[in-house]
């Protein structure tokens, strides 16, 4: 049979839905998935199961209920993205529709907008808009709900707010209601046909997810990877930079300048090797960018203050240099000086060494003011250093608060805790 008469599906629901039902109503038996009424999920594996229906082979794939109840979130995370992979894999032609059970009476919760999003982390942002099809469970209560009013499924979608219409506009509002307890054929069949008819016209448009959208969503998984190791890796960054600053503090109290360089080396490649392993767990996506800015923020600080004290030493280095260049100075004026005395009479000697002594004074005493100009200086500048390193240090301590109250907004609830602690490494 050509590929133009096969419909290829995958189910994806969060456990309880109606998911695997929803499977055997689309292939028309009762037996193809195994289904339960409680919020325990009975699929754990892929399974695929085929029909023949008027002349096309339809295909299901029926994946794990994302948010097993039996599995933490770690576990169920990896579960289903195992299973989800290896969906892709077994069907190398691909899907021409993903089957997103959403059961009807039920409120559309953070929970399943978390698995939207995960779901977009998975397959690419445009998945839902491309290839997804909403296939809402529980058509018997619907119909009870709206007997008297004679409101249309049509009719209902079009009067829906929030989450759940933002989800029908993302799809294109393309959503079938299912009524997996039905017992007429006619009815069964009418069913499949509406939702055989949406998928035709996705068909139309020559639209299949194969390996090669799945290969190009994969920069989207690994962004998604490190989102959800977000909050872990700001707790401990921010742990480890709380520690560098009060290292910091401790260090610039204290007077041995040696001591104080040789630590404050230490904590600079400490920095640096926080900034690094930052970097590396980023890797390129700009997730963590906040967090970089922060530690780049606080090494900058620490830098600073090593080049603040190695300025000093600088100066004081030359200080002592221009000092004993002048006391040098000094002793070659009064050796000029009492040789030339030697050579005139008493009276002019008297006379030339009163005059010379008074000139050295005064040049000495131009010295010392102009010396005393410039240490003003000096230490007015290095006054404003300090101003100016307390200011970068706030400022570091406030892109720290920042980043700790963005990695709150937003972000998984629980994260894949798989990074190692190298904090304890140290």
């Amino acid at each position: 049979m050509s590929d133009s008469n096969t419909i290829d599906f995958l189910l994806i629901g969060k456990t309880g839905n109606g998911k695997s039902s929803t499977g055997n109503s689309i292939l028309l038996r009762d037996d193809s998935f195994a289904s339960s009424g409680s919020a325990s999920s009975v699929t754990s594996t892929i399974k695929e199961e085929f029909s023949e229906y008027k002349g096309r082979i339809i295909k299901v794939v029926d994946s794990p209920g994302i948010g097993d109840t039996r599995c933490d979130t770690q576990d169920a995370r990896k579960m289903v993205t195992t299973a989800l992979k290896k969906a892709m894999f077994i069907n190398s032609r691909g899907y021409h529709a993903f089957l997103i059970v959403i059961k009807y009476g039920c409120r559309f919760t953070g929970e399943e907008q978390g698995t939207i999003k995960f779901l977009k982390s998975f397959f690419g942002e445009n998945f839902v808009k491309d290839f997804c099809i909403i296939v809402m469970t529980n058509g018997d209560s619907f119909k009870r709900d709206n007997r008297k009013s004679g409101k249309t499924f049509e009719t209902w979608c079009s009067e829906q707010t929030g989450e759940i219409k933002e989800l029908l506009d993302e799809c294109e509002k393309r959503i079938v209601l299912f009524d997996n307890y039905l017992d007429d054929t006619f009815n069964k069949e009418q069913q499949v046909d509406k939702l055989l008819d949406v998928v035709d016209k996705l068909k139309a448009g020559g639209k299949r997810y194969v390996d090669s959208n799945f290969e190009e969503a994969k920069e989207t998984r690994k962004r998604a990877k490190i989102e959800s190791q977000h909050c872990i890796i700001n707790e401990k960054t921010k742990q480890e930079t709380s520690l560098i600053f009060q290292k910091l503090e401790q260090i610039q109290e204290l007077k041995n300048g040696d001591k104080k360089m040789k630590e404050l080396l230490q904590l600079k490649e400490r920095c640096s090797k926080l900034l690094d392993e930052t970097k590396l767990k980023d890797k390129g996506t700009n997730v963590l960018q906040d967090i970089i800015s922060a530690i780049t923020s606080q090494k900058k600080i620490v830098t600073k203050e090593i080049e603040n004290i190695q300025k000093e030493e600088r100066d004081r280095e030359e200080l002592a240099k221009r000092n004993e260049e002048n006391r040098k100075k000094e002793e070659e004026d009064r050796e000029r000086l009492r040789m030339e005395l030697e050579k005139l009479s008493m009276e002019e000697r008297l006379k030339c060494e009163q005059e010379m002594k008074q000139k050295l004074e005064e040049k000495l005493e131009k010295k010392k003011k102009k010396m005393k100009k410039k240490e003003a200086k000096n230490k007015e500048k290095a006054e404003k250093e300090r101003e100016q390193l307390q200011l970068e240090k706030e400022e570091a301590q406030r892109l720290y608060k920042e980043a700790t109250e963005k990695s709150q907004e937003g972000l998984i609830s629980k994260a894949i805790n798989w990074i190692s602690n190298w904090f304890k490494k140290k």
